[in-house]
């Protein structure tokens, strides 16, 4: 943060417009977050079916309409076989 702020100061005594540049960042941190919020949600729910274990490979559950063995659990997806296949 000093940096940053020893960066800022520098760009003022050289002429720029610091509000404008700290504002698009501002803007930008937005957007990024944004985008990023799908992806850090993905993450979460896998760091907590990891860390819980509610179910293990091989475990038959049913969700919903849904029932199988689990197969495979990802970071995005987790893999069920139906009964029938």
């Amino acid at each position: 943060m000093v940096w940053g702020a020893g960066f800022i100061m520098l760009l003022d005594n050289l002429g720029y417009n610091v509000t404008t540049i700290i504002a698009g960042l501002g803007v930008g941190g937005i957007a990024i977050a944004l985008a990023a919020q799908n992806i850090l949600s993905d993450l979460f729910s896998y760091l907590v079916i990891f860390f819980d274990k509610p179910f293990e490979i091989g475990n038959f559950i049913v969700a919903g309409p849904t029932s199988g063995v689990i197969e495979r659990i990802g970071i995005t997806t987790s893999h069920l076989r139906s009964l029938d296949g």
